[in-house]
């Protein structure tokens, strides 16, 4: 029950406050929308920072200023009201599924490896989404990719391109078995010219198992590198959209550059 945000490293503990980054003193207290954005943007920070477990407490809603609440309903499950409070959004899942890629073949939650862990969540967690939400990272993923990684893009299938079916001559999605929790499995899928973050897992996993060459090992690093920058921007010009009405100044784009 206790989180990792008490334990984490003092040359971390700088991006706990909003305030240190730019942001309003305010930010994760005051409007939802502005609360979810600014702690996901921290999550994200601490993520490039290795803080694997304080990143993934902050992606289910515990902040610095929460901290003790948060751990009392982690040791009390279905006898607080913290998950009504803390709904995961789209951006919540997709980070959560990157915190777990980033776990690799680290067993965790549910016993399932982080791999497994990041498909279930890139399909909405327990939502159990029938495709991925439609994400504006996702969607620059999908249109970026081939320019900065043409060899894993082909070769893994990174953007989906699926075969036409034999009986009708019409394209159709491409399909992935992912856990669904209960020690069942389901099917989602992934239509044409959509970036496939489950493809991207797997390329992940293969290339911890030393199956790929060092080049394809280098693009996989580098979409990682382009996948967390846009997130990052969203989610800082979300905070700041929200907070100061939708009108962001010289100091805004600032920031959103430095990224």
């Amino acid at each position: 029950g206790r989180s990792a945000l008490r334990d984490l490293p003092p040359e971390c503990t700088d991006v706990l406050r909003p305030e240190s980054l730019g942001l309003p003193a305010t930010a994760v207290s005051t409007a939802a929308a502005t609360a979810d954005a600014t702690r996901l943007f921290i999550a994200s920070l601490l993520l490039l920072r290795r803080q694997i477990d304080a990143s993934h407490d902050m992606i289910l809603g515990t902040t610095i200023d929460n901290i003790d609440e948060a751990e009392y309903a982690a040791t009390h499950r279905g006898q607080t009201d913290w998950a009504d409070r803390h709904p995961l959004t789209d951006s919540a899942d997709m980070l959560h599924a990157f915190v777990h890629r980033f776990e690799g073949s680290h067993v965790g939650e549910g016993d399932h490896t982080g791999y497994n862990n990041a498909k279930y969540w890139l399909a909405g967690g327990p939502k159990q989404l029938g495709s991925p939400a439609v994400h504006a990272v996702s969607s620059e993923m999908a249109r970026k990719a081939t320019m900065i990684a043409p060899r894993c893009v082909q070769a893994f299938g990174l953007v989906a391109s699926s075969s036409p079916s034999l009986e009708n001559g019409k394209s159709e999605e491409v399909k992935h078995i992912i856990i669904a929790g209960g020690g069942k499995n389901r099917t989602v899928s992934v239509f044409d010219g959509e970036w496939d973050g489950f493809a991207f897992v797997d390329a992940c996993e293969r290339a911890e198992n030393g199956e790929l060459s060092e080049e394809e090992c280098d693009e996989l690093r580098e979409l990682q590198r382009l996948e967390l920058k846009l997130f990052l921007r969203g989610e800082l010009m979300k905070a700041l959209e929200v907070e100061k009405g939708g009108d962001r100044n010289e100091d805004d784009q600032t920031k959103n550059d430095e990224l």
